[in-house]
C-alpha cells in the first residue's frame, strides 16, 4: 500500500506494545513500533477484514465515539492453503476511536454477502452436518453481519422442494453445507428454475442459457468434497467458511449432459460411466457400512471381473484461438457443432470413462485442476488387472501428473463436447445384470439411468459463480500472537 493513499495512521496498543498502524483506500496494515530488528509488517485488504467490534459491546453500526478500542476479526492466511480466522484488538492512544471505526466501517468486507441460503443435509458423510452449521458456521456468518435463511433437509428431494418455492430476492447466494451431491443436487434444481423462468429450453443443448444472479458455496460436511478442495485449494471446512464471508467468485465450469430430445443433468463436477459406476452402486448397496463402504467397494471391485464396453464416440475439440467461442463461452453457451465439427475417435474398448469440468494442467509433479477453463480432460482406462487399476486410482486421487502415463490409460485434453453411444444390447460379452449396470451413469457421485443407451456432454464455461479464490496464489501473513 503506498503512503500516499494514506487515510489515517496513528501509534496504537494491541497486548501492551505499540504498533504504528496505517489505514487507507487498499486496506490496514501494521508493524511494531519498538523493535530493534527490521520490523515485520502485517498487510490486509479490506476484503480480508470482516468484522469490526468496539470495546466488547457487539458488531460496529455507528461510530459513536465511544470506548478507545476497537477490534477487527480477518483471515489469516497459512502456507498450507488452510484460512483462519484472526482477531486482533488496538486501543487508541490519543484522539477519538471513531475517526478510526467510520472508516473501517466504510471500506471493510467489500463483497461479503449480506443475505445467504443455506441448506444443511444433516445425515451426509459422518452425520454431522447439522452440527457442523450451528457449531462452525453460524458464528462465522454472525461476527460478517450476514443474515441467513436456514433449512434442515428432512427427506430424499428436500433441497429441490426448497429452492424451487424459495424467493430468491431475499438472498444473494446459495450455501450448501454437505458433499458434492448436495451441491449439484442445488444448483441443478436452480439452473432449471431460471432457465424455465426466462423461457430457455433446457432439453436442447444448444440452447444458451441465461447467466445465474445467484452465487453459490459450499462447505464440506459430505462423503465426497472434491468441489470444495477444487474452490478453496484444500478441503476444510473453516476455509471454505471464510471463502463465503470473503465473498469473491470465480466462474466454474458444468456439464449439460443430455440424451436424444432431454436435459439427463447438469454437472459441477464429473461424469463417469463404467468402474466407476459400478463402484458407486455398490456403495449404495452398502450404506450400512458408511464411509468404510467406499475403500470396500473399490478394494472388491478391482479384483472382481470388470466389464468392458465396446462405445461409439465423437468428440469436439477446442480450436486454439477461437475469440469468438472465447466470447460465446463467457456468456454461458456451450460449445456447437456448428462452430466446430465432430469427430470420430477410434474404436476402442474401456472398463471405465471419467471426465472432469476442468482441463488438467500435467506441466508439474502434480497435476492442477483448472475449472475455469474452456476444455476438459476425458480419460479411458482399457481392461487392467486389480493392482494396475488400485494403482492408477491412487495416482490420480493424488494428483501425480505421472499417474496420466500408465499404460492402460488413454487421455484425450483439450475437449468442448463429447457423445457417447454405449452399444450395451449389442455387446455380446455383457450379461444382462452387467448390462444392467453398463446403463448406470455416476453424475457428481449420484447414479443416473441412461434410457436411449447414449449421451451428449457439452462443457459450459465459467458459469457458475462460486465463492472461491485462485487455489495458486497463497500469502501467508507473518507469525504473529493475535
Amino acid at each position: 500500500m503506498a503512503e500516499a493513499s494514506v487515510l489515517l495512521s496513528g501509534d496504537l496498543l494491541s497486548g501492551g506494545q505499540e504498533y504504528c498502524v496505517h489505514l487507507s483506500h487498499e486496506g490496514l496494515r501494521w508493524q511494531l513500533t519498538n523493535q530493534k530488528r527490521e520490523p515485520t509488517e502485517v498487510s490486509l485488504p479490506w476484503s480480508d477484514i470482516y468484522g469490526l467490534v468496539t470495546d466488547g459491546q457487539g458488531e460496529t453500526t455507528q461510530g459513536n465515539g465511544e470506548g478507545k478500542s476497537f477490534t477487527i476479526h480477518f483471515i489469516s492466511r497459512r502456507k498450507d492453503k488452510k484460512w483462519r480466522a484472526a482477531e486482533k484488538k488496538f486501543d487508541v492512544k490519543e484522539g477519538d476511536v471513531s475517526a478510526w471505526v467510520v472508516q473501517i466501517q466504510a471500506k471493510y468486507r467489500p463483497a461479503t454477502p449480506k443475505s445467504l441460503l443455506v441448506i444443511v443435509n444433516p445425515i451426509g458423510g459422518k452425520g454431522q452436518g447439522q452440527q457442523v452449521y450451528e457449531k462452525k458456521v453460524a458464528g462465522f456468518f454472525k461476527t460478517a453481519g450476514i443474515d441467513t435463511h436456514v433449512f434442515i433437509t428432512e427427506r430424499a428431494k428436500h433441497t429441490e422442494e426448497i429452492i424451487n418455492n424459495f424467493d430468491f430476492s431475499k438472498v444473494e447466494g446459495i450455501v450448501t453445507v454437505g458433499g458434492d451431491g448436495m451441491y449439484q443436487e442445488a444448483l441443478n434444481t436452480f439452473i432449471q428454475r431460471n432457465q424455465k423462468e426466462a423461457g430457455i429450453d433446457v432439453n436442447n443443448p444448444e440452447s444458451v442459457l441465461k447467466p445465474l444472479d445467484i452465487k453459490f458455496g459450499i462447505i464440506p460436511a459430505g462423503t465426497g468434497n472434491g468441489l470444495c478442495g477444487m474452490a478453496t485449494g484444500v478441503i476444510d471446512i473453516e476455509t471454505a467458511i471464510l471463502h463465503v464471508i470473503r465473498g469473491e467468485t470465480t466462474g466454474f465450469n458444468i456439464f449439460g449432459i443430455y440424451e436424444p430430445g432431454k436435459l439427463l443433468s447438469y454437472s459441477g463436477l464429473l461424469f463417469a460411466h463404467g468402474f466407476t459406476s459400478a463402484v458407486i452402486k455398490k456403495t449404495e448397496e452398502k450404506r450400512w457400512m458408511k464411509t468404510f463402504r467406499y475403500p470396500y467397494a473399490i478394494l472388491t471391485h478391482s479384483f472382481s471381473k470388470k466389464s468392458v464396453y465396446e462405445p461409439e464416440i465423437h468428440v469436439m475439440e477446442k480450436t486454439v484461438g477461437d475469440d469468438a467461442q472465447e466470447k460465446a463461452d463467457s456468456e454461458g453457451a456451450a460449445a456447437s457443432p456448428t462452430e466446430k465439427g465432430w469427430r470420430r475417435l477410434e474404436a476402442m474398448e474401456y472398463m471405465d470413462m471419467m471426465m472432469f469440468i476442468c482441463k488438467l494442467d500435467t506441466t508439474h509433479d502434480k497435476m492442477v485442476m483448472r475449472p475455469s477453463t474452456d476444455s476438459f480432460t476425458v480419460f479411458f482406462t482399457k481392461h487392467c488387472g486389480g493392482w494396475a487399476q488400485l494403482k492408477l486410482m491412487y495416482g490420480l486421487m493424488t494428483q501425480e501428473s505421472s499417474a496420466l502415463k500408465a499404460p492402460q490409460l488413454v487421455v484425450h485434453q483439450d475437449l468442448t463436447a463429447i457423445k457417447v453411444k454405449f452399444n450395451i444390447d449389442e455387446n455380446p460379452s455383457l450379461s444382462e445384470k452387467e448390462k444392467m449396470v453398463g446403463r448406470l451413469l455416476n453424475i457428481d457421485g449420484e447414479l443416473y439411468k441412461v434410457e436411449s443407451g447414449e449421451v451428449d456432454i457439452r462443457l459450459i464455461p465459467r458459469y457458475v459463480p462460486l465463492y472461491s479464490t485462485d487455489v495458486d496464489v497463497y500469502t501467508a501473513l507473518p507469525e504473529e500472537s493475535h
